[in-house]
């Protein structure tokens, strides 16, 4: 094997990045270090018993040469008869649809399809192609970001399935290594751009350390990123019990005992914070920890929106991450004998007879009475300023008002939906019957709405 091989499996085994058996995703993306980790785990794989595969996402951004990335990388996967995985996408749309920087919308739909993969054909590890340099501009980028001690420990080898096995080579070797075997790659020439915020620190900032200051500035970023990496891994002892999520905690949310998190020193509930704010993938800046740490103190319950489609809600016994959902469901319209799907729930409206109008059944299920016939109803989120009059009540109370009485969270309040009929509320879907909708037994028109959740 040669040194350079030999060094990378060194470091790989030291590490504990590979074990005999394991299912590993590589990350190909035609570049030259993707391309040295491909060849590098064939030369494991009879070592270490590995099932390979290869997995490539089409960005998209750069037309013609980045279908030309995919074809390179598709025929790699050929030649040497490794599964070949690809996926299209508009990574502009996807930074537009959740407020992301193309690079940072790029990386999230990188890692969604190798997780994918993962959980769907059985991977047991993703091998992606990270530097020693990567993890030093990862420092420099989180360190002018404001980022905690996590961000400046650099691009850890082993993160849940991810593993790095190249973090102890440079690109230069790699490159070197490549080219002393025959072996192409593809050069991505936005490499070359400082349009990305990485690529300034590449092709600006570190050159002008190495030519300014006659210093290696990767190989120290390297040794402050593991000492960051050691004081980080204490801290996170230290507030293990603070980011252990709660058992109970519905689908796109989870929740964190407000009351742990509260009782905590400042530093250690400003890295409890971190930790937790980590979960909609990116490293947290500094101020947005700062911000979330006085919202808790403040004692108040309240909501702070924090980025990438995500907001944090507190209360005094909850501390809850969860993914905003846009009200992008415009007013949909049904007809009897119809059902919607709105606002994660499913709504249907039908026409019953009166003797069929019984209440024993599922609270979800509500009957309304009216003397002219319904041939429509709306289904819609509910509107500032929305009133209806609910059923027992002999006035008319806001929507909102209603929603907080009945206890409805702070956060989940704006999912919920209305439904109307003859221009009036009729109901808060799944909630509460209108009192002028109310079953009377009169010889007048009856309807059945039924709302589950999905």
């Amino acid at each position: 094997m040669h040194p350079l091989l030999k060094r990378t499996a060194g470091f790989v085994k030291k590490k504990g990045l590979l074990h005999k058996g394991d299912k590993v995703l590589i990350a190909l993306s035609g570049g030259a270090d993707s391309v040295f980790l491909f060849r590098f785990l064939l030369e494991l794989k009879g070592i270490y018993h590995l099932e390979l595969g290869a997995a490539h996402l089409n960005h998209g951004l750069r037309g013609s040469d980045s279908d030309a990335d995919e074809e390179f990388c598709r025929m790699l996967a050929v030649e040497y008869e490794v599964p070949f995985y690809c996926r299209k996408a508009d990574v502009r749309d996807y930074a537009s649809d959740f407020r992301l920087s193309e690079e940072e919308a790029g990386r999230k739909l990188r890692y969604q399809f190798f997780e994918e993969l993962m959980e769907h054909d059985g991977y047991t590890k993703t091998a992606t192609g990270h530097h020693q340099h990567d993890s030093a501009e990862t420092v420099l980028f989180h360190l002018f970001r404001g980022s905690g001690l996590r961000g400046l420990s650099g691009i850890p080898p082993l993160r849940g399935s991810f593993i790095r096995p190249l973090l102890s080579l440079t690109p230069g070797e790699i490159r070197e290594w490549l080219a002393s075997e025959g072996y192409i790659w593809r050069e991505d020439a936005s490499n070359d751009s400082s349009e990305y915020a990485r690529n300034v620190i590449r092709n600006e900032i570190l050159p002008l350390v190495r030519e300014k200051l006659h210093l290696s500035p990767e190989e120290s970023l390297s040794r402050f990123a593991g000492y960051s990496s050691e004081i980080n891994d204490f801290l996170d002892r230290m507030t293990a019990e603070a980011v252990l999520p709660r058992k109970e905690h519905a689908e796109n949310e989870t929740v964190y005992d407000a009351g742990v998190v509260r009782k905590l020193e400042p530093v250690l509930r400003k890295h409890a914070l971190s930790r937790i704010l980590t979960q909609t993938g990116t490293e947290p800046a500094s101020s947005l920890v700062t911000d979330c740490d006085r919202l808790i103190e403040s004692a108040e319950t309240g909501v702070y929106q924090i980025g990438g489609g995500f907001s944090l809600f507190y209360s005094p016994k909850d501390v809850i991450i969860f993914r905003e959902t846009e009200n992008s469901e415009k007013e949909v319209r049904i007809s009897p004998g119809e059902s919607v799907i709105f606002a994660g729930k499913e709504i249907s409206f039908e026409r019953v007879k009166k003797e069929d109008t019984d209440f024993s059944g599922s609270p979800r299920t509500e009957f309304i009475e009216s003397a002219n016939e319904i041939t429509m109803i709306s289904v819609r989120h509910w509107h500032a300023g929305d009133r209806f009059q609910p059923l027992g009540m002999k006035g008319t109370v806001l929507v909102s008002d209603f929603l907080n009485s009945a206890g409805i969270p702070l956060y989940k309040k704006k999912q919920e939906a209305v439904i109307i009929a003859g221009g009036e509320i009729a109901a808060i879907a799944g909630r509460r019957l209108s009192e002028k909708f109310k079953v009377t037994g009169s010889e007048n028109f009856y309807y059945r709405i039924q709302c589950h959740e999905r």
